[in-house]
Order: structure tokens, then sequence, then C-alpha cells
């Protein structure tokens, strides 16, 4: 590297990245990443249409009931909470926290009734609408309308 060229590596003559300074190539790759990032992702406008990612806590809440179905294990809140607690960090800290709400002791199931039955949900789909995961295991997010119509599983 030579003193006209500060900014180069060895073996570099004045490439694109020559206006970054030492090191600010990383910042400069990194923005120009998330900004890729965000074009291809698209960013929340609050269109119609608009698609959201389901709720982190419903998804391991679904991974613990999958996990359960399989094993046969009971979904009971004491048989359940310490299992939750020890490897569905995910689900135990948004039950614990109040941002969403499980009905213990339901199970995940097969059949037409199960698609539209709720077995767990975002507090706020109750007034605000919000995820709901369904007893077939789907997630859904749905309008307070639809949450008030939707039947609720029974333990």
């Amino acid at each position: 590297m030579t003193p006209e060229e500060p900014h180069c590596f060895a073996g570099c003559s004045q490439g694109p990245a020559s206006w970054l300074g030492s090191g600010d190539w990383i910042i400069g790759s990194f923005a120009a990443i998330l900004i890729g990032m965000a074009a291809v992702g698209g960013c929340s406008s609050g269109e119609k249409g608009e698609v959201f990612p389901p709720d982190g806590g419903l998804l391991d809440l679904k991974a613990f009931l999958e996990s359960a179905k399989e094993s046969g294990q009971s979904t009971t809140q004491e048989a359940a909470a310490p299992i939750i607690s020890a490897v569905h960090l995910g689900a135990d800290y948004f039950i614990r926290s109040g941002q969403i709400q499980y009905i213990w002791g339901t199970k995940l199931a097969e059949g037409p009734e199960a698609a539209g039955t709720v077995i767990a949900f975002q507090t706020a789909a109750a007034t605000d609408g919000g995820w709901v995961l369904f007893q077939d295991g789907s997630l859904k997010r749905i309008s307070a309308a639809e949450f008030a119509a939707a039947p609720k599983a029974e333990p």
C-alpha cells in the first residue's frame, strides 16, 4: 500500500471500495445488505394485503404441541409448563408475559372442526385482531370479530 492509496489493500488500485475508510467497507456492506433485505422483504406500510410473520411465541408453542402429540405428552399446565419453561423459551416468555394465551390441556387434532377451533392466541386478538393457533396446527391472523366468532377448544 502506498501513501497515495491509504484505503486500499495490497494489490488494490483505487477499486470501488476506495472511498470507504479502512474497516468502513464492512459497515457499508452491512448497510447494503440491510437495504437489500428491506427491499426484498417489503416494508410495513399498513396497506391491505400486507403479510405479517406469525407470532414467535405461538410458533414455539406449536412446536411443543407437535412434540407432545407425537410422544403422548400431557398438555395440562402442571405437566406442560415445566417442559415449556425449560425447552420452549419463546412460548414460555410470551405466555408468562401475557402476550399469548394458551388453553391449557388442549392438544393438536385433525378433522374439519379442528381447523376453526382456537387453542392459543395473541392476547390482543380479542380486541384488535391478531395471530391465532388453531387445533389443527394452522396459524392465521384474524380480526377481532373473527376471533369472537371462532369456537375455543375445551381442555
